[in-house]
């Protein structure tokens, strides 16, 4: 499947899941919330004017927003019904925010325009991550920082286990490699940490992808057949599993 095919069926699942994403996505929100606490207390200058990529029903924007304000909030993302969600999760807010849709790999703001980058589990959907962040942090002016959260390459490790005991080709990393993308973006602070979910069976698993918009498959990857899918719910028959995300937080700060 080509970028452009790839990406529309993204932006199809996502907008797919706006109605069930708050119900399923409580480690994406409490993510948020985590990044959102570790950002409050930056200097910025006094009215900043943020980007926010991927932001989803608006757990990120709910939490920063306000504590930013008199920001410019921009909150964009791929799909067209996240955007109306943050919106209007947003509305009690005053905030000076527009929402947006836009592709966070290639922003269309010019150069040294915005004073925050912030994204919450996004970037994982972008085709080529270490580029994308690269143009991202382009945007900041002097004294602006880039801070985003995104899965890691040992995210769902379980899962891939699982798949290789019903032989079955494990799915490709769900997000880059925390070794490989420091050494494409030399000066960010990349830190990881692991956030396990308890599943009550592989149905529960499959419907956290599904409900947060999650279950595309990574490009070159084969989506799964029924025939394999049958084999891992024989391998795990119907017992609980603890699923981990590997987290990663980049912080790069422009001088």
């Amino acid at each position: 499947m080509n970028t452009i095919a790839w990406k529309q069926k993204v932006a199809r699942r996502f907008n797919d899941a706006a109605t069930t994403y708050d119900a399923a996505a409580a480690i994406q929100r409490h993510i948020a919330t985590t990044l959102a606490e570790s950002l409050k207390a930056i200097n910025l200058p006094s009215c900043p004017v943020v980007l926010e990529v991927g932001c989803g029903t608006g757990f990120l924007t709910e939490q920063l927003a306000p504590v930013l304000r008199p920001a410019l909030w921009h909150a964009t993302d791929i799909a067209p019904s996240m955007v109306q969600a943050c919106l209007r999760r947003m509305q009690p807010h005053a905030i000076n925010l527009n929402g947006r849709c836009m592709d966070g790999e290639w922003p269309n703001l010019p150069p040294q325009s915005v004073d925050l980058v912030v994204s919450n589990m996004t970037a994982q959907w972008f085709s080529d991550c270490p580029a994308a962040l690269r143009r991202l942090y382009s945007l900041l002016r002097p004294g602006g920082i880039l801070a985003m959260t995104l899965p890691g390459s040992q995210t769902f490790a379980e899962w891939r286990s699982l798949c290789r005991q019903a032989s079955v080709q494990a799915p490709a990393p769900l997000g880059p490699n925390q070794d490989t993308l420091a050494m494409n973006l030399p000066h960010a602070h990349i830190s990881a940490h692991s956030v396990p979910m308890s599943c009550a069976n592989l149905f529960e698993f499959l419907g956290h992808l599904r409900h947060t918009g999650a279950r595309t498959a990574p490009q070159q990857a084969a989506p799964m057949t029924v025939s394999q899918m049958r084999r891992l719910m024989h391998i795990t028959q119907g017992h609980p599993l603890t699923m981990t995300y590997e987290i990663l937080t980049v912080i790069w700060s422009r001088p």
